[in-house]
């Protein structure tokens, strides 16, 4: 699904011009910095509740606001960014086409957000795309090579010990 987002995001791209797309980008990016209020959908109701999505000026995480609570959302433990109806039933949310839901990667957590028309979603699905690559990639670049599992050391191929014999008292 990450290939579909940039192959989609390649294509916008070309099609409006990159000067287009980066006005696109710029609005985004200024958006979520100031915060912005979203309906987010909860499991089992009919209506959401307002959050305020809010990104870092890192521009590494979210911050989501919504019922007194403050939930940080690390850009690369976005699993899935879902957009319309398509996760419905496997999520238990009343997702409809204008929503997103993001599927963090516990494989549990979902957010799942309302917009006002379908290009207000796709817009927030593909740049928020965008920056969970760019994350994802540089997390990856920060990570240490895995170290080299180290049980207990394999066994070496034993030697019969011979012991020296004693000399024999006379």
């Amino acid at each position: 699904s990450t290939q579909k987002k940039r192959l989609n995001l390649d294509f916008c791209v070309e099609a409006m011009g990159e000067e287009a797309a980066q006005l696109i980008i710029n609005a985004f990016v200024d958006g979520l910095a100031k915060g912005r209020n979203l309906p987010l959908l909860l499991e089992h109701s009919k209506s959401g509740v307002t959050s305020t999505v809010q990104m870092d000026k890192a521009r590494t995480a979210l911050s989501i606001r919504a019922n007194g609570r403050v939930q940080r959302v690390p850009f690369e433990s976005i699993m899935q960014i879902s957009v319309g109806a398509e996760k419905a039933v496997d999520f238990d949310l009343p997702l409809h086409d204008l929503c997103v839901a993001l599927l963090l990667e516990d494989e549990q957590t979902i957010y799942a957000f309302e917009f006002e028309d379908d290009e207000a979603r796709d817009t927030f699905a593909l740049c928020l795309g965008m920056f969970v690559d760019q994350r994802r990639s540089e997390a990856e670049a920060e990570e240490p090579p895995p170290l080299i599992e180290s049980g207990p050391p394999a066994a070496l191929p034993s030697v019969p010990r011979q012991v020296p014999s004693r000399p024999k008292s006379v």
